[in-house]
């Protein structure tokens, strides 16, 4: 693969058929995947700035990559063997690169992966890491009706006659035909977010509250909904990377244990105020991560792997 079309493909640089034929040239071989995670580093490493990271674009990682391919190259082999950036465990974020037709009641995305589905009436849903959904497929009903817990994406099939229903533990949404997102988590935090389209926002009751207009998002907070413009970089994490916006570090940590269903022990971390915003393949893995962000911080992390899961301790 020609390494131009890979830093174009890091930075955010590509087309649509030049994203797909990066990640299928990836996915092809363990040999594809590791030269990828190499230069993705040496990238990471090089280049992370946190007052600036929205700027990070191909110039600037095409001027790095030119006037230092000779270093990195030759420590690409380095990079990939330091104990303190291989993570032995880490899976890509897609279990297969084409959509399939889901055949199951219920579905879930497993920690630090992501699902594309295609229900059967021609509906595309992205399913977040540790997420599930839950999807009536009875013939006889006037409505198309899925249920959610965690986070999905959706690309609603237009069928005039049969709304599409989803349903969650505070609100649920309606729709005709649209493109929306939905994150839903036990009751905890709840918000939608509309791109195309349009989408009522109704009680159990199902009393209709409000109907969101495109690139706006509605959150609920205080017993309320909040409504706010959408920053689409949010939703990345359909393309396996986690974006974060002008977040405090805590929050980044609270994001990663969710993403990758970790155990983050903050109680020894008294970290400042500051905020940071950056991007991260989830392919990388959350120690990897952690790696990155603690060349500009001063804080420690100890990872302890159990059987029933895996706890992170930041100091």
């Amino acid at each position: 693969m020609d390494t131009e079309l890979l830093i174009k493909y890091i930075s955010d640089d590509l087309s649509d058929s030049g994203r797909e034929a990066v990640y299928r040239w990836i996915s092809e071989s363990e040999e594809n995947l590791a030269e990828f995670r190499s230069l993705r580093r040496l990238y990471d490493l090089g280049l992370w700035r946190v007052d600036d990271a929205r700027q990070v674009r191909h110039g600037r990682i095409s001027a790095f990559w030119k006037k230092n391919r000779t270093r990195l190259w030759a420590s690409a082999a380095a990079v990939m063997t330091a104990a303190c950036l291989v993570l032995s465990y880490v899976v890509f974020t897609r279990e297969n690169p084409e959509e399939f037709l889901a055949e199951f009641d219920s579905i879930t995305a497993p920690a630090g992966k992501d699902l594309n589905v295609t229900l059967t009436d021609g509906t595309v849903v992205w399913l977040n890491s540790n997420s599930t959904l839950r999807i009536d497929r009875d013939p006889e009903h006037e409505m198309r009706r899925v249920a959610l817990d965690g986070e999905a994406y959706f690309k609603v099939a237009k069928d005039p006659s049969h709304p599409f229903i989803v349903e969650t533990d505070i609100f649920d949404v309606k729709v005709l035909g649209t493109e929306f997102d939905i994150s839903s988590y036990g009751g905890e935090t709840w918000s939608a977010s509309l791109m195309q389209g349009s989408v009522a926002i109704t009680r159990k009751t199902g009393e209709e509250i409000t109907v969101l207009k495109p690139m706006t998002k509605a959150e609920y907070k205080d017993g309320g909904l909040v409504i706010s413009y959408v920053n689409s970089d949010s939703y990345l994490w359909r393309e396996g990377i986690l974006f974060f916006d002008n977040l405090p570090l805590k929050d980044i940590f609270t994001g990663l244990a969710k993403h990758f269903d970790l155990r983050i022990d903050l109680s020894s971390y008294s970290g400042g105020d500051a905020r940071y915003t950056g991007k991260f393949r989830t392919v990388d893995g959350y120690e990897h991560i952690l790696k990155v962000l603690q060349m500009d911080n001063d804080f420690d992390f100890r990872i302890i792997p159990s059987q029933d899961n895996v706890t992170v301790i930041i100091r």
